[in-house]
């Protein structure tokens, strides 16, 4: 048991690192489309996509290119990760028999 909690400490602490250095996650294509499906949709400007078409697909209906997703977490994850994981792994001796 105790080596679990170790090991779950020494993971949310790595976590917690990990939230405070990095400012946002990007999301990949399915990711992105996935969140996109479940969440509501804004009204949002509407934007056109103006290319030179140079072979004449002009019938054609254009794709627009997947919206990629930017996902910023709070600053006090990273502290509240790490403040855990910092428990967790200090007071691990105190449950070995």
């Amino acid at each position: 048991m105790s080596n679990r909690l170790f090991v779950v400490g020494i993971v949310l602490l790595l976590m917690g690192v990990q939230l405070r250095v990095v400012k946002s996650f990007e999301l990949n294509d399915k990711a992105s489309a996935y969140i996109s499906s479940k969440l509501p949709k804004k009204a949002a400007p509407s934007t056109t996509f103006v290319s030179y078409d140079p072979f004449g697909n002009l019938g054609r209906a254009k794709e627009e290119p997947p919206a990629i997703r930017s996902v910023t977490p709070p600053r006090w994850l990273g502290w509240s990760f790490i403040s855990i994981g910092a428990t967790l792994v200090l007071t691990n001796p105190c449950f070995r028999r």
